[in-house]
Formats: structure tokens, sequence, C-alpha cells
């Protein structure tokens, strides 16, 4: 019989717009999270960003690549209050947005966040973001950039990765 690895933990089916979406009370007997999200904005040029125990401090840093197939964009940030996935030119086209959060558990490392986007219209990016926190992730908010919306319909899902 086969192991499942991939545990659900949470799913949100956006029913109507929205401008966030929170995980709280987030299980500490994962070794890893990944957050899934395929849906839109209203927006072309909206990111998906996220928060993690609602730190606004600096302490965020990310390394981005996306190309929109004809050209290709590398970003640097070191210090910024938030994490970002990158999403070439947004999500006005339906995208999928996977965030792997590695060690969130884990209250003596800080915690690397791995992102790669893919539009319907053919734009991918990959981003790694450093949380510089020790401190176990038990919460997350993930929201879109400039107050954008996520379109109803949008699904957010949480996975938790069994330690076997």
């Amino acid at each position: 019989m086969a192991t499942v690895t991939y545990v659900p933990i949470a799913t949100n089916t956006l029913v109507s717009n929205s401008t966030t979406v929170t995980f709280s009370s987030i299980p500490q007997t994962y070794t890893d999270l990944i957050m899934v999200f395929s849906g839109k904005s209203n927006v072309a040029s909206a990111s998906l960003i996220y928060q993690m125990n609602a730190d606004t401090g600096s302490s965020y840093s990310s390394t981005s690549i996306k190309t929109n197939g004809a050209s290709i964009v590398t970003e640097r940030d070191a210090s910024h209050s938030n994490g970002i996935t990158t999403n070439p030119n947004g999500f006005i086209n339906q995208s999928l947005i996977i965030s792997y959060f590695m060690n969130y558990s884990n209250s003596t490392t800080y915690k690397t966040v791995l992102s790669r986007a893919n539009t319907e219209d053919n734009q991918s990016g990959m981003t790694v973001d450093c949380w510089r926190n020790t401190n176990a992730l038990t919460s997350l908010v993930a929201w879109s950039t400039a107050s954008y919306i996520f379109l109803a319909g949008s699904v957010f899902t949480l996975y938790g990765i069994k330690a076997e």
C-alpha cells in the first residue's frame, strides 16, 4: 500500500473576490509545507506575496528569475517585509503558483521558501526566499500586491509533508 506523503491541511476556495487568504494554527507535525495557488487576479501586474507569523520586519530576502518567453529578468531584494512569489506578468491569466516552505517547524534555522509560477500564456518564474527568523512557522497570510484581489474561484491549498 502506498504511503501518502502530501497531507492536505487546509483548502480555501474563494466564493467571492478576496484580498487575503490566511492559514492559522498550522500544525507542527510535518517536515515541510507546500502552498498551492490556482487562480487569477484582477490586474496583470499583481504578484502573490505572503507573510509568516505576521512578521512585518525587514527579515525577508529574495532572488528571482522570470521569463515571458521573449526575455529573462532577474531580481534581488535583500531586505523587505514579506516574501514574494515570482509571476512574470502577474496572474490575470489562470496561474499555478507552488511554494515550498522548508523545515517550517524547526526552531533553530532560518526558513527557505522555493516558489515557482506558471501561467496559461506560457510565462514562468522561480523565486528563492529566506525568512531570517528561527521561529517555527505557525501562521501564513497570502495577498496580492497593491491590494489587488484574488478572483472568485481561485483555490489555495496548504499541504504538510509527512516525516518518514
